[in-house]
């Protein structure tokens, strides 16, 4: 059965001893950073790489509040997750759906039904909002105060607090579809924060989107384009903007929803390299094999996961990108300043007692390069989609998982000439895994 929410998840991971509660208080300024990050490396090398997770249950400041860490943070515990024995069966299911045989016979027509009625079966669907726990509690107005979650300050020179495991969804401007990504947030005060999406990344395109609706021709786009750095920037100088089109960016806002804990499978999905025209809410119904459900926001139009602890909504408004601060990124280094949008609470729903999800970043290994394990093992058949001459990859956990040229990123290349000239850093497919470090 699949997950119902987060809750759900802590009671598997409690049965399966994968869990440590701790009951003395812990700062989640500094101090709770630092015990993750010494937990994600216990057992370097052995079966029990990664240590348990972590459900903090005294966070001084916040009385009541917890705190849950680390929850992916080991291979067995991203199987228990996605509630399978292999990451590669769930890649198998993704070949099959990729390249079903062909049905020579009436008979092989019928026996493709039961498959093509489960993929329907993952559609999100949107129930009422007196069944989503996530509206357990509301706060409007001037009772919405960010600072009432337990955010952490994970490293010393970092700018704040980070939100550091948010869902952050937004629409297509254009298509109406849904993404949920996973953007880090930087809290600048209780109603506002940094909205750290890079310009690759699929809502900054959204909200570039928005910001050519604002002109009235493809010179204004790109003139625009030019101005704000492809989005990500405020505008120096406006003079070469029609003054229609900076009334229309000033006026302008995009809704955004962030959803803090939910299901497993529901986190997952926002970090996953989804195909362009596919939702994340829908990834998350096939890892569930249970479709998502999903309830109207409060403030915004959009949909949001009904049963996750915490919803923040708000808006990004477009000609609006104050400087963000150093943050300790996965690298082992500190991230440069930098321009981003900002975002503008208008409403916070949470769950009674909610349980708030963060995770930390820097110097691997980390909970992310299991997550990234996952993502390498399940989307394999779709990275041979777009390249047929992968054979395997293989993304240790020691390497810097945002950082694909890593030289310990092996992959495994078939030549087009014959299936015999199989090349790469070894012997053959099989040897793809075989890496081993020497500790420094």
């Amino acid at each position: 059965m699949a997950y119902t929410d987060l809750r759900d998840w802590i009671k598997t991971l409690e049965k399966s001893g994968e869990l440590k509660r701790i009951t003395i208080e812990v700062d989640p300024i500094l101090e709770m950073a630092e015990i993750a990050d010494r937990t994600a490396k216990l057992g370097r090398g052995t079966s029990k790489a990664g240590g348990p997770a972590l459900l903090f249950e005294n966070v001084k400041g916040h009385p009541g509040a917890r705190v849950l860490m680390n929850q992916f943070g080991s291979e067995r515990r991203m199987r228990l997750a996605l509630e399978t024995d292999s990451l590669d069966n769930i890649a198998n299911r993704i070949r099959t759906l990729l390249k079903p045989e062909t049905p020579t016979s009436f008979l092989d027509k019928v026996k493709m039904l039961p498959t093509l009625a489960e993929v329907g079966s993952f559609f999100p669907k949107v129930i009422s909002a007196k069944d989503a726990a996530c509206k357990q509690v509301i706060h409007r107005g001037e009772d919405v105060n960010l600072l009432d979650l337990p955010i952490l300050k994970t490293w010393p020179q970092d700018g704040g607090r980070f939100i550091t495991l948010p869902c952050v969804i937004t629409r297509d401007p254009k298509s109406g579809k849904r993404n949920v990504g996973m953007y880090r947030m930087q809290v600048y005060d209780g109603k506002t924060t940094g909205m750290h999406w890079q310009r690759q990344k699929v809502a900054a395109e959204h909200m570039r989107d928005r910001l050519r609706a604002a002109t009235a021709d493809r010179a204004g786009n790109v003139d625009l384009m030019a101005l704000t750095a492809g989005g990500t920037t405020a505008a120096s100088s406006v003079e070469s903007l029609a003054t229609t089109t900076v009334t229309r960016i000033r006026e302008d806002r995009m809704e955004v929803a962030v959803a803090i804990g939910t299901d497993p499978a529901t986190t997952f999905s926002a970090i996953v390299p989804a195909p362009p025209d596919v939702e994340e809410y829908l990834i998350s119904g096939f890892l569930r094999q249970k479709p998502l459900e999903l309830v109207k926001a409060e403030t915004v139009d959009l949909e949001v996961p009904a049963h996750a602890e915490y919803i923040l909504e708000g808006y990004v408004q477009l000609g609006e990108a104050p400087q963000r601060r150093p943050f300790g990124d996965h690298t082992g280094f500190y991230t440069m300043q930098d321009d981003y949008p900002v975002f503008h609470l208008t409403c916070i729903t949470h769950r009674k007692d909610p349980i708030y999800a963060a995770t930390i970043v820097g110097k691997p290994p980390m909970e992310d390069a299991w997550m990234g394990k996952a993502v390498e093992r399940i989307f394999l058949p779709l990275m041979q989609l777009t390249l047929p001459e992968i054979v395997d990859v293989n993304l240790p956990p020691r390497g810097r998982l945002p950082q694909p040229h890593d030289r310990r990123h092996q992959k495994v290349l078939r030549r087009p000439r014959a299936k015999s000239h199989e090349r790469h850093l070894g012997d053959g497919p099989g040897h793809v895994h075989q890496v081993h470090h020497r500790r420094r």
